[in-house]
């Protein structure tokens, strides 16, 4: 479930559940002009020792890097081409050729193509000798890690280590954003004064301390929104900025404003309804709000989901942003009136069908990859286990809930105090029909838990809520040694009524996934974590996703849909490849957030389904219980489970 249940005990998800806006207004970009650095030298990988060059030796468009034993040819020269440009050849020797990457994912290979200036083909030196393409924020490395001859080149997931490191001495490239030809580019219309580009254009912003891109917090921006870091995602609008009038800065027609108290101080808000909405970017490649002098900057570690906030400026690398794909505003004053785009946001994809309709076959994977569909219209027992709190009667196969016992990882605990609910197999019916979890229906499909208010004493614990939870450990385990897998939940969250709107209640549905053996207690996927706060925005909007390590860190987003999540039925979705230790996580198709790390899991998991209810304890980071009366329930139409080799 969330950050939480590690060690048996909940621990509240990371409080970046209220993502702060991180709002970020891009790094000069020039546009590549006709002065090539005079120097030209070898890129040499400070593990290996190899130098980079086209496979083959020969310099042509559309020859692969590799890394090489350095021979000092003019095939293993490279120099700065201004603009963040690397071009191949020697000095006087240009060859017209940049190193480029044909995609903005992992993995996507790196070649010599003809320098046209586009993102794809951007790169900026960090301190640390790491190569971030603009385009995607990966790193270029060897692939593999090889440290042999010959290996090609790719772009994966930067991690800081050596094998990322390049010494780029003698090739005049320098650390961070190249402005050394060229000038802003823009593509509306307007006048300006200074360096900086008085028309509307857009594109990412990425953190150079993370390699994430600054995105709204919510999937369409509406006004009060936070931002916060996340996976650079291709063609996201709601990780696209643009230059406005009067140096601001929007983000799906809002703008990125700083307000003078308040929890969130960093905001997108109606465009001209605060003075503090002016920005602009300085060479160290800091982002400067007009008013108060300070700058944007993240708190503490730069990792996924952490805030954004304003503070004194110090260039330091959390401060710093660099331009990803698009173009962004430049230096300078900006009074031009510039043609600003309407930015949009495609709705979700709720599928067809109320129980059993809405899914259709993964990206990259096959009808003959199914390997596991259940729609509940048969007994319940087949494939579940039911979640059960009186561990007097868990002899009869139930698996024992809120109680510590053999069972690897089941359960929060006795003394866990988010939990108001017990779990009864009385809970369960079938959503079609109603029918019991004893009274199954092979006509009816669909599966419901229901909480209701019931105070009892457990084994010595007191509870308030009844409820119920179903899960598939000891009958089937998905993904891990190696496999890929791609889970879809069709689900609906449970809410309630109370004056007059709905909302969770309380209700805290998990659809989560824990260690099927013994040995990697800790580690834990939620592809949903239902009634979080997230701001201002309603707890029924609010999708929550983690991923839980063994050493009891990990990774979690929360986001605002802009649909309240128990008003119908949407797709809870992950892909995890324990071969390549990534995790993609969607609703309803859409792309929400990728993590990539060493500690996500490479075990075979089960899968749990539950509706809880949490204690006065959780209101600090979850939708309290405000009414006692009526029931709330969750509802799961479909469980679909493609799986193939890593």
């Amino acid at each position: 479930m969330p950050f939480s249940r590690i060690g048996q005990l909940r621990i509240p998800t990371l409080i970046f559940a209220l993502i702060v806006p991180a709002l970020l207004a891009m790094a000069v970009m020039t546009a590549p002009g006709a002065a090539a650095a005079a120097v030209s030298g070898n890129i040499v990988n400070s593990s290996s020792g190899l130098c980079l060059a086209p496979q083959g030796g020969a310099a042509y468009a559309g020859a692969a890097l590799t890394v090489a034993s350095c021979n000092n040819t003019a095939s293993e020269q490279f120099r700065a081409a201004g603009s963040n440009l690397i071009g191949s050849g020697a000095a006087g020797q240009t060859t017209g050729l940049c190193i480029s990457v044909s995609g903005v994912k992992t993995g996507s290979p790196v070649t010599l193509a003809s320098c046209t200036s586009t993102a794809s083909q951007m790169w900026v030196l960090q301190s640390n000798g790491s190569f971030v393409g603009l385009a995607s924020g990966l790193c270029l490395a060897v692939k593999g890690g090889a440290a042999t001859a010959g290996a090609p080149m790719v772009i994966t997931t930067c991690n800081g280590k050596q094998g990322q490191a390049w010494n780029t001495a003698g090739t005049g490239i320098i650390v961070g954003i190249d402005t050394s030809t060229g000038t802003s580019p823009g593509t509306g219309t307007g006048t300006g004064t200074g360096t900086g580009a008085s028309t509307a254009a857009s594109g990412t912003l990425v953190n150079t301390a993370s390699a994430l891109c600054l995105s709204s917090a919510r999937i369409g921006a509406l006004s009060g929104t936070p931002l916060l870091l996340n996976t650079c995602i291709s063609g996201n609008s709601d990780q696209q900025f643009v230059s406005g009038t009067s140096n601001t800065l929007l983000n799906n027609g809002l703008c990125l404003s700083v307000l003078t108290s308040g929890t969130y101080n960093l905001q997108l808000l109606t465009c001209g309804s605060s003075a503090n909405q002016g920005w602009s970017t300085s060479s160290n490649g800091t982002i400067v709000n007009a008013q108060t002098g300070l700058c944007l900057t993240v708190n503490g570690t730069a990792e996924l989901g952490v805030v954004v906030s304003r503070q004194s400026c110090t260039g330091s690398a959390s401060q710093v942003w660099t331009a990803g794909a698009g173009t962004v505003p430049g230096t300078g004053s900006d009074t031009g009136t510039g043609t600003i785009p309407t930015l949009g946001c495609a709705g979700p994809t709720t599928g067809t069908g109320a129980s059993t309709g809405g899914i259709a076959t993964p990206a990259g994977y096959s009808a003959s990859n199914l390997v596991f569909n259940d729609n509940f219209s048969e007994s319940i027992t087949n494939n579940w286990n039911f979640g059960l709190t009186d561990a007097a009667t868990s002899s009869n196969g139930y698996i024992a809930w809120n109680q510590s016992g053999s069972l690897p990882c089941v359960g929060s605990g006795a003394t866990s105090p988010f939990d108001a609910e017990y779990h009864m197999p009385s809970q369960i019916s079938q959503t079609s029909t109603g029918n019991a979890y004893n009274n199954f229906s092979t006509g009816g499909n669909g599966l419901s838990m229901t909480a209701q208010y019931a105070p009892r004493t457990v084994n010595g614990t007191s509870y308030t809520w009844q409820s119920g939870s179903v899960n598939t450990y000891g009958k089937h385990a998905f993904g891990g040694f190696g496999t890929e897998i791609n889970m879809i939940v069709r689900a609906k969250m449970a809410c309630a009524v109370v004056n007059g709107q709905l909302t969770p209640n309380g209700a805290w549905n998990s659809i989560w996934m824990l260690p099927a053996t013994l040995g990697f207690g800790g580690q834990e996927i939620d592809l949903q974590e239902g009634g979080f706060t997230a701001g201002s925005a309603n707890p029924a909007n609010v999708i929550q996703q983690n991923v839980h390590y063994a050493d009891s860190t990990g990774k979690s987003m929360i986001q605002d849909t802009g649909v309240n999540l128990c008003s119908g039925y949407h797709n809870y979705q992950m892909d995890w490849n324990s071969a390549t230790r990534t995790i993609s996580f969607y609703f309803d198709g859409t792309l929400t957030q990728t993590v990539s790390n060493s500690g996500v899991p490479t075990a075979p998991m089960f899968l749990l389904l539950s509706n809880n209810v949490v204690t006065p304890a959780a209101n600090s980071w979850h939708s309290p219980v405000q009414s006692t009366s009526g029931t709330m329930t969750m509802s799961v139409s479909n469980v679909q489970v493609y799986q193939k080799q890593g």
